[in-house]
């Protein structure tokens, strides 16, 4: 326990150091708290332990078991007010993962030291450098470079080349001078190689090594114009590799070493340096002195020249492929390429001039090494794709083995600021290791140019953490992206997009190494995570049109469809299996488009999704690009348009799949016949933008129409000196990077399409005219730029490589036709977000504000909306809440009215029109994100005075429209507004500072004394309970409760057929049962021919009757059995037949034939009716 409290307390103290650090945070960032671990301290964990530990009497300690209340209750007691209620019993939740129901002081200890793991995980990730872009630079170099080093004062960059060009660079990457190296000797220049150079600090010389067996040192001062000064000739063998040291006490100790092809080791030890390296001789007479002087080794060893000593060793069989001298260990360092002696450290005897020497022998030698006296290592590059570390003392076997490469490795250096360690192989894959993890961190490939067998040279300046690489002739350079010790990273790998899901509210990113992230909008947490999607490096994103699904694209050339619960349901694949760059998806209705890689659109039909591969139709259209097309933009119903690398757009009707219209005013094809064109305007621009008034102080020009400073020197000189240049990128200069329609504005006659690419070109087209309406330079010194459009169609947003975010208002450019323009429209504000490259740019609406949502190659994804506030970075430790940053940017704007006001009571009313409603005019503002500190004196704010130089007050009094405006307005019916309510007590209160909240709600409520309450009695059921709930007597004095009334009296009495229906119902349906009942009646008697005559017959007197069980009886109508009168219907029925019958036994004769011929009228399905026969109720037959 008491070992990880120790560890616990060496935690809390290293994150506390780290958060005593000069922190800046926005206004927003100090509304939330951290979270309550990051908040204890060592003494509180010293309190928590003491409340959690008991001492029993036998001395040991006991450990107390908490539920959640008690807990609350302890941290309550010992925190006093460092936390709250609910932080404790969330803390409690965290730490009972298990849901045990309990914690002890164990189980926090755990907690918080996995909390201090992670957090140290993280920044370990951090710590991975984040490479720019390899940039080439250009050399005058014709052979092969070998080797880069630097000078110390001043600071400059060396390269000298194997044909002995010798060039010194600015800390620029810019050439300051360049030399071609001269030796005095009677060896002819053109026969001389050089093979390798050493600066020689402190002494402002530079040793250089040539194949002729000598080397020679040259002075760097300016006025000597790199003049050779020493030349050691007399050498036994080639010189290889050279070293120089000095010492940082004693300016004159110096040491000059050199290896040999045959292997040895010479050093040449300086102890009066500062004099002069070597004596040079008295001249005789007037003899004017040689500014050169050539001496031998042989003299040096003879010890001709004072204070200069001569020592070696044999130590190695072969070729010395680098020798270094480290002061730490006091010896020399070299290497070579056998198995034997590949690693050998030379000590240096006082008494002898040959030295000391300790072998290591490594299988397959050593090509190069490095020493760290910080980590005290020695890390060798071996041939056998191994990088091993040695402990100088330890000869027996390595310390660390890195194993990873799959070629001979040829370069090892140490970054000892970061304890990391950089190696290079012959295949050009460069790594990053952990020294004290001992594994890789990074892999990079295909960053360096490709090429045959070559010979490669590396330099790392940790100091500005820049990596120079030089393979053959050609020299570039790689810098690490500036790392801020609080950026929060969302993504461990630079983002490629981020979307918003209005269906979830949530954010869905990914990143180059295929992990998806699945982001809360409301607190920025993350939610979901499905990591390697993919095989390989993703490159586009997007959702479908129902936002169900994600689409994401791979180098592979393989398109996955996921859901949100990490299920991969399609498998699109556009180029049979092939690699491909797909650049961009986009998701029509009932079709997806993809793109990127050729002049074709490659589509996917949705009758094909029924099944897990899918492969690509044919899009009828064909094809009509002459290059790659790189952005697609649709807008429903049927419009789509398409941009290619060489800057043409086509429109297309997306249902039928034919193009409609070329946009080729800004591709190559017409920037060959309109170069000079474009050169004109951007020439009448500049005349324009230097008539604008300049801000001398600071050497710079206002740019009034995109509202901050820049350079005196502005984007379109530097447009103009980039066009004017040679063609060879002429295609680039108009590649589109990104297409957008404006669908509030498609049908009308402004420009409803925009457009970005290279230079920061945005332009506005018109797709019913196909014209183009307008162009500005969004970002002066961007070489490519990103957008974004709000759904509104009012802002733009666009973002360049360095992370910076400008919001344009578009609501009113280009809204007509107003001919073509350059100017750009007035911006809104501009932030810097993030410190690296836009990767994508979104705009959206929510809770009535506009949000950005912008992603970088800087591992993080930002949200600020178009008024300039920061919201925060997600995955960052506190969460934020969008309705407090919606309060704070309230406040903000309430404070911005106070004072606009106080500005206008301020300013005399000079002027009639200053007095009418007129729309504000505001001036652009510029935020800078408050994390990184680097950008904070680059941060351009204009102050008040500037901003006045941006308002046209005249124009309401010089144009037809605002006079026309003016008197409209005057003549507008004034509307009356609430006035305020004055001198009330509770509203004047509130503008005192000492008053509570709670005390002005309720100080001014007239609450009077209460009534006084006289006796009260108790009712009669509690003084007499017997008496309503005992038990009941046989006395009828007793209350009795009522009879019931019948059911079927209620029943007959409320439900009466004729005061429920209306009479003529009542009618219809007497009416249909007795035409019901006669057709019974009827067709019962007639089962067949016979029967029915002797029946007739037979019942010719009416008292004569049939029953259905076979019997004979009378019936008495006037006195029967049967109540016949209690039917009106069958009483009726009844006298009916009878009438019938006895007409019917009047007529004997002719009964029968009367009856056929009736029965025959009525039809066949009548008459089988009658035929068959149906009885009468209650079973009887007449």
């Amino acid at each position: 326990m008491a070992d990880s409290l120790l560890t616990l307390t060496e935690h809390i103290r290293i994150s506390a150091a780290n958060n005593n650090k000069g922190r800046r945070k926005s206004r927003q960032q100090q509304a939330f708290k951290t979270k309550l671990e990051n908040r204890l301290h060592t003494h509180d964990l010293e309190l928590i332990e003491a409340a959690l530990t008991i001492n029993t009497e036998d001395g040991i300690k006991r450990q107390l078991r908490l539920n959640v209340n008690q807990f609350c209750h302890v941290m309550n007691v010992v925190l006093k007010d460092k936390g709250s209620q609910t932080e404790y019993e969330e803390l409690f939740q965290k730490i009972d993962a298990t849901n045990e129901g309990y914690i002890d002081w164990d189980k926090l200890c755990s907690h918080i030291l996995l909390q201090c793991y992670e957090k140290d995980d993280k920044i370990k990730v951090a710590q991975i450098p984040q490479w720019k872009e390899n940039k080439h630079i250009w050399t005058p170099h014709r052979d092969t470079i070998v080797r880069i080093d630097a000078l110390r004062n001043p600071h400059r960059y060396i390269t000298i080349s194997r044909e002995g060009h010798l060039c010194m660079w600015e800390l620029n990457n810019k050439m300051h001078r360049s030399f071609k190296v001269q030796l005095p000797s009677a060896v002819k220049s053109k026969d001389l190689w050089v093979i390798h150079y050493v600066p020689m600090h402190k002494v402002n010389k530079i040793a250089i090594a040539f194949t002729s067996k000598e080397i020679g040192i040259y002075d760097l001062n300016p006025k000597s114009d790199f003049s050779c000064v020493y030349v050691i000739q007399g050498l036994d063998h080639i010189p290889l590799c050279l070293d120089f040291w000095n010492s940082r006490f004693n300016n004159d100790d110096l040491i000059l070493a050199w290896g040999d092809v045959s292997g040895m080791i010479n050093a040449v030890v300086f102890s009066s340096a500062s004099i002069s390296l070597f004596d040079r001789p008295s001249q005789p007479g007037n003899q004017q002195q040689d500014p050169c002087l050539q001496l031998t080794l042989k003299e040096i060893k003879k010890g001709v020249f004072k204070n200069v000593r001569l020592v070696h060793h044999h130590g190695h069989d072969d070729w010395v492929r680098q020798v270094k001298y480290a002061e730490h260990l006091d010896c020399f360092i070299s290497c070579a390429t056998t198995e034997k002696n590949s690693l050998v450290l030379g000590w240096i005897e006082k008494s002898s001039s040959v030295m000391r020497t300790t072998a290591f022998h490594i299988s397959q030698g050593v090509n190069s090494f490095d020493y760290s006296s910080d980590l005290n290592l020695i890390a060798t590059a071996g041939v056998n794709y191994q990088v091993c570390l040695w402990n100088p003392y330890v000869i027996s076997k390595p310390v660390g083995l890195l194993v990873g490469h799959m070629a001979s490795v040829v370069h090892v250096i140490f970054n000892c600021s970061k304890g990391q360690l950089i190696s290079l192989s012959k295949d050009k894959v460069l790594r990053i290791w952990d020294t004290q993890l001992q594994i890789c961190i990074q892999r990079l490939t295909g960053v360096f140019p490709k090429g045959p067998e070559v010979q490669s040279t590396l330099y790392y300046d940790e100091v500005r953490h820049r990596l120079y690489s030089a393979f053959n002739n050609q020299f570039s350079v790689m810098e690490v992206k500036i790392e801020l010790k609080d950026r929060v990273m969302s993504h461990n790998k630079p983002v490629i997009r981020a979307t918003y899901c209005a269906k979830y509210n949530q954010v869905i990113s990914v990143c180059h190494d295929g992990d998806i992230n699945i982001w809360r909008l409301d607190n920025g947490q993350r939610v979901k995570q499905f990591t390697s999607t993919h095989d390989a490096e993703v490159t586009a994103m997007t959702l479908d049109q129902y936002s169900m699904k994600i689409l994401t694209a791979s180098v592979d050339g393989i398109i996955k469809v996921w859901d949100f619960n990490g299920q991969c349901s399609n498998l699109l694949v556009p180029a049979n299996g092939s690699p491909i760059d797909v650049s961009q998806i986009q998701v029509m209705p009932r079709k997806t488009i993809v793109i990127g890689w050729e002049r074709y659109i490659t589509v996917f039909r949705s009758n094909q999704m029924f099944s897990y591969y899918v492969e690509p139709s044919d899009w009828r259209g064909g094809q009509e690009h002459s290059d790659d097309i790189l952005v697609c933009a649709y807008c429903p119903p049927s419009l789509m348009a398409t941009a290619s690398y060489d800057g043409e757009i086509i429109i297309w009707n997306a249902n039928s799949e034919n193009f409609v219209k070329h946009l080729r005013q800004r591709c190559k094809k017409i920037n060959i016949r309109r170069r000079a064109n474009t050169i004109k305007l951007l020439q009448q621009r500049k005349v324009q933008l230097d008539k604008e008034k300049a801000i001398t102080n600071a050497g710079m020009v206002l740019d009034t129409a995109q509202g901050e400073p820049v350079h005196s020197k502005t984007a379109y000189e530097e447009f103009l000196a980039k066009v004017t240049e040679d063609d060879e990128d002429e295609i680039s200069e108009f590649a589109i990077a990104k297409l957008s329609f404006l669908e509030k504005r498609v049908g009308t006659e402004g420009a409803d399409l925009v457009s970005c690419g290279r230079y920061s070109w945005v332009r506005f087209w018109s797709s019913s005219t196909a014209d183009l309406r307008g162009e500005f330079i969004s970002h002066p010194h961007a070489k490519i730029a990103n957008m974004g459009i709000d759904p509104s169609n009012h802002y733009l947003a666009t973002g360049d490589l360095d992370g910076m975010i400008k919001i344009w208002n578009i609501a009113n450019y280009c809204t007509g036709k107003q001919g073509f323009t350059t100017e750009p429209p007035p911006m809104k504000c501009s932030f810097q977000p993030h410190v690296d490259t836009i990767s994508s740019i979104e705009l959206f609406a929510h809770s009535r504000r506009v949000y950005v949502l912008t992603s970088s190659a800087d591992c993080g994804i930002a949200l600020w909306d178009v008024e300039g506030t920061y919201i925060g970075m997600f995955g960052q430790e506190t969460v934020w809440s969008l309705g407090t940053y919606r309060e704070l940017a309230d406040e903000e704007q309430e404070e911005i009215n106070a004072d606009d006001d106080k500005d206008d009571e301020a300013k005399p009313n000079t002027d009639a029109s200053t007095s009418l409603d007129l729309p504000s005019i505001s001036s652009s503002k510029s935020v800078i994100m408050p994390v990184p500190e680097i950008f904070d004196d680059d941060a351009s704010v204009l102050s008040k005075e500037d901003q006045d130089l941006d308002y046209q007050g005249d124009a309401w009094d010089t144009t037809i429209l605002g006079k026309t405006v003016q008197r409209c307005r005057s003549q507008r019916r004034e509307r009356r507004q609430p006035h305020p309510i004055k001198n009330i007590q509770f509203l004047q209160s509130e503008k005192s500072a000492g008053a509570k909240v709670t005390a002005r709600l309720f100080t001014y409520l007239d609450c009077p004394t209460l009534n006084r309450v006289g006796t009260l009695h108790k009712p009669d059921f509690v003084q007499n309970p017997l008496k309503y709930f005992g038990e009941k007597s046989n006395d009828s004095s007793e209350f009795t409760l009522p009879e019931i009334p019948l059911q079927e009296d209620e029943i007959k009495r409320r439900f009466d057929e004729k005061s429920l229906f209306p009479k003529y119902i009542i009618d219809y349906h007497n009416k249909m049962k007795v035409s019901s009942q006669f057709m019974k009646f009827g067709e019962k008697h007639a089962k067949n021919r016979r029967q029915s005559v002797r029946d007739t017959r037979h019942v010719n007197h009416p008292n004569n009757v049939h029953f259905s069980n076979g019997t004979k009886g009378n019936i008495n109508y006037q006195d029967s059995k049967y109540d016949l009168n209690s039917s009106n219907e069958f009483s009726k029925i009844v006298l009916d037949a009878k009438n019938a019958f006895l007409a019917t036994s009047r007529q004997s004769k002719t009964s029968h034939a009367a009856f056929r011929r009736n029965t025959k009228n009525t039809g066949s399905r009548a008459t089988q009716r009658l035929r068959n026969g149906y009885g009468i109720r209650d079973n009887v037959y007449y």
